[in-house]
């Protein structure tokens, strides 16, 4: 997998986006997959273990579905620090690609007790499990019984 030199520790978008064009594909479209992280040095490690890995044996899967099995050097690693991952998927589509996680669920934050924030920091700063929290939430709890320890 090709990636940038001096990748930035900091948080941003991500893409995994395919060298070449898919056989059979009437329009010529290429395969990417756009995510969020952390940090993006971080991220293209663990791909470019998983590529590896991939290489040795059959067995160990690519961290996403959708993607063929071409070889790592057939992918390339790109990032934009501060970057918004819609407008990213935008752009990439605009340029023939076809995103493979277009799905993907990008959860805003929630506005509880004075603060607007994500989940995880919302339980975080009330010392409660994220899974809890997560599970309530998701089952369409009111936010006062999301919170409640």
């Amino acid at each position: 997998m090709q990636k940038p030199p001096n990748l930035p520790t900091t948080e941003g978008v991500y893409a995994i986006v395919s060298l070449r064009t898919m056989s059979g594909e009437a329009d010529g479209s290429r395969i990417a997959y756009v995510g969020h992280c952390a940090n993006l040095r971080h991220r293209a490690a663990i791909w470019e273990y998983r590529f590896r890995q991939r290489t040795k044996s059959k067995k160990n899967k690519l961290p996403a579905k959708g993607l063929p099995d071409w070889p790592s050097d057939q992918w390339a690693f790109m990032d934009w620090p501060k970057g918004d991952i819609e407008e990213t998927r935008r752009i990439l589509e605009k340029h023939g690609f076809r995103i493979v996680n277009s799905a993907t669920r990008i959860r805003g934050d929630i506005t509880w007790a004075g603060k607007t924030q994500s989940l995880a920091d919302h339980a975080r700063d009330l010392s409660m499990p994220y899974t809890l929290v997560y599970y309530r939430w998701s089952r369409g709890k009111p936010l006062d019984e999301v919170f409640r320890k």
